[in-house]
């Protein structure tokens, strides 16, 4: 055990915060949040004139089971567990939504382009719908969860699927090496107050 916490805690030493860069000039541009909940990250995208939806991928023993203990959490790293994807609704500013001021959230806008917020869209609420099974709604994160398509290990956690979100939207961030979180740079964050 002695060797396996050396190991975590080297791992968690070498692993770095990704910077990501926004894209530079958006055709038809559209306000997109990053969200940013310690080492957590996720994505809020546009849901009607004043509103946001938000998707979060994580571990579904830890959101769903409620197997958030730290020896669970290194367990969940090193072996490959279920995925999951969480989504919820959101009127109005985030900053002052009650679950984002629980969590202590920071979002950090940015624009991007119209048509690729669309298609991510329709790409994450068609993977959330595809699953015909009744979403689990956890009371601390204020989010419906359904199985993700991909599994959740050390090199695809929250950080990596919130990479992949930003990709499709033409931002300049790599998913190379040990990953903790997610972070554009040149944005200062909003807070939630």
């Amino acid at each position: 055990m002695l060797r396996f916490t050396a190991l975590l805690s080297g791992l968690l030493l070498v692993s770095c915060v990704t910077p990501a860069l926004p894209p530079p000039t958006p055709q038809d541009p559209v306000k997109v949040f990053l969200l940013l909940e310690g080492e957590h990250a996720g994505i809020l995208l546009p849901n009607g004139p004043d509103g946001w939806l938000e998707y979060s991928y994580g571990d579904w023993g830890w959101v769903v089971m409620g197997r958030d203990t730290p020896c669970y959490a290194s367990f969940a790293l090193f072996v490959k567990t279920e995925g999951a994807l969480g989504r919820r609704i959101i009127h109005g500013h985030p900053s002052a939504d009650a679950f984002s001021v629980a969590r202590g959230s920071r979002f950090q806008p940015f624009f991007a382009d119209r048509k690729k917020v669309e298609a991510l869209r329709t790409k994450l609420d068609a993977e959330y719908e595809q699953t015909q099974e009744k979403p689990f709604f956890n009371q601390s994160f204020g989010l419906n969860y359904v199985h993700a398509q991909h599994d959740y290990h050390l090199f695809h956690h929250c950080a990596h699927a919130t990479i992949e979100w930003l990709q499709a939207l033409d931002c300049d961030v790599s998913a190379a090496g040990i990953i903790r979180s997610v972070e554009l740079r040149g944005i200062a964050p909003e807070y939630a107050p």
